[in-house]
């Protein structure tokens, strides 16, 4: 599998969004998009899925113009999680997941397609809410069904955006070490949106840096993430290092109308307000 954006552009009515927005990958890469808000990064993967219908640019796989694909065969080649999935009929878990099979499926359910479900709802720790209906989950489990419906598509390219939204730490760095264990093992593409740079640095191999609707930056987490670029994109002063674990970001403070200290406001007990007793 390979995936190729050449000069996608999109605009909402007066509204340039994504500006010649370019990238590529190859099977067994994971890729963070990251960016501020307003960036273009939503948009981008809508027009990757083919949920929005970008001006200009186009999206290929394996060389083929994902416009041109039918339904069907772009549900087994492209996954795609949004930031929030509307319900719209009261589907218990199982279901929820099952509709992942919806290009596979014949007038019944085979066992093949089972075990595919069932295979996802472990991997993803669900299996003692299959029996369950969305309406009765928590944010952070209806986002672990949405990626599970996803991957029981079996895709070649799977885009997230901000899949990590409403997790626990735990579950976080769970979704994240069994993407990139999936594309090692299956070699997929996973090309998702996050907004923790440092969990973005550490999972992906790549990263691109939208800002204002273009690619400001991209390439590996270190050649992205310099205190210059944070500067240029975020408008905050950053440290960065080094340790076991990968490449850390710790945001300072604005680099314009930068908000006082406590001390600075007059607040605490450096101003008398609230002292020992």
């Amino acid at each position: 599998m390979r995936l190729a954006v050449q000069n996608l552009s999109f605009n909402y009515p007066g509204h340039p969004v994504l500006q010649e927005v370019a990238l590529e990958a190859e099977a067994g890469e994971l890729l963070s998009l990251v960016g501020p808000n307003g960036s273009g990064k939503s948009t981008c993967l809508k027009c990757l899925a083919r949920v929005l219908r970008p001006v200009g640019g186009a999206v290929y796989l394996d060389g083929r113009d994902v416009a041109g694909l039918s339904g069907r065969e772009l549900a087994t080649r492209l996954g795609y999680v949004p930031q929030e999935t509307p319900q719209v009929f009261p589907l218990t878990v199982y279901e929820a997941v099952l509709l992942g099979r919806r290009p596979y499926l014949g007038w019944s359910v085979s066992a093949g397609n089972r075990q595919v479900v069932e295979e996802v709802l472990r991997l993803l720790h669900l299996e003692h809410l299959a029996a369950r209906t969305l309406d009765q989950l928590s944010g952070g489990e209806k986002q672990r069904v949405a990626l599970a419906r996803a991957l029981a598509q079996e895709p070649q390219l799977l885009l997230l955006d901000e899949p990590t939204a409403n997790l626990d730490i735990r579950h976080q760095l769970e979704v994240l070490g069994l993407l990139q264990a999936l594309v090692r093992r299956r070699g997929i593409i996973v090309f998702l949106v996050l907004h923790d740079l440092n969990l973005a640095a550490r999972f992906a191999e790549k990263m691109l840096l939208l800002h204002q609707g273009r690619v400001f930056a991209a390439g590996s987490p270190r050649q992205v993430l310099s205190p210059e670029n944070i500067r240029a994109v975020y408008g905050v002063e950053a440290r960065l290092w080094e340790d076991g674990v990968g490449l850390q970001v710790v945001a300072l403070c604005p680099t314009e109308g930068w908000l006082p200290g406590p001390a600075e406001a007059g607040i605490g007990p450096a101003n008398g307000s609230r002292g020992n007793k």
